[in-house]
């Protein structure tokens, strides 16, 4: 199901669960990935850091919901060497949870702390 329909119910709750701009542009879910874009360069610590919340959060998740659980994150951890570079990247493969549970996936992050000027899900 494409999830970019401005009109979606999903679309406006993952809009609103976080105080920073998210833009959906997930064509393939269930496998999503978080373009997790700084207002500073981001640090192989924060790709650390945003994978682990999310693990977090799928382990959490799959506890409550282990008939429809989320199957895996991975991290992508491939920062360009370019030394103003703002985002990480992390894909989740969401298997047979509900697309409500990218809400608590953005909540997640958003418990990080890192500053956090805009997610895309990709």
């Amino acid at each position: 199901r494409k999830m970019t329909d401005r009109e979606d119910p999903i679309v406006s709750a993952l809009q609103n669960a976080v105080d920073f701009p998210v833009d959906v542009e997930c064509e393939s879910y269930p496998d999503v990935i978080f373009n997790v874009i700084l207002q500073r360069t981001a640090t192989h610590a924060d790709v650390e850091l945003c994978a682990n919340a999310l693990y977090g959060f799928m382990t959490s998740y799959n506890k409550l919901h282990f008939l429809r659980p989320i199957h895996y994150v991975s991290d992508i951890d491939a920062l360009p060497k370019e030394p103003e570079h703002f985002s990480v990247y992390i894909h989740v493969d969401f298997g047979g949870s509900g697309q409500k549970a990218l809400c608590g996936a953005l909540r997640a992050l958003k418990d990080t702390g890192l500053p956090i000027y805009r997610i895309i899900l990709e």
